[in-house]
């Protein structure tokens, strides 16, 4: 109980120190453990959005909003995948979304 917390924490860690592949094995790790957690599911789709593997994002987030569709950093992270696919409509509607559930800059 708790690894998987601990894994998306790591996670988290090592993006914030730039080790992104890293980061992603580590969320892929909890998001295993917990695979309904739609924190975590929500997570790994936000690191692999900074990746070229913006389906694979999408994909993520899609069953992370699924689980959980008024948690807004999913789709924050989801208007960052549009925008780095170049869909910006897509972009905007996914923003949109997140700010309608949180008014103020999703901050985690």
């Amino acid at each position: 109980p708790g690894y998987a917390l601990v894994r998306q924490q790591r996670g988290e860690l090592l993006y914030l120190l730039g080790r992104i592949d890293a980061a992603v094995a580590a969320v892929e790790r909890a998001a295993r453990l917990e695979p309904r957690d739609a924190t975590i599911v929500g997570e790994l789709g936000g690191v692999l959005a900074l990746t070229p593997m913006l389906d694979s994002a999408r994909r993520t987030l899609d069953r992370a909003v699924a689980l959980d569709p008024r948690f807004p950093f999913t789709h924050w992270a989801r208007a960052v995948v549009e925008e780095r696919a170049g869909d910006a409509a897509a972009a905007s509607r996914a923003a949109a979304r997140a700010y309608e559930l949180a008014p103020l800059p999703f901050l985690g």
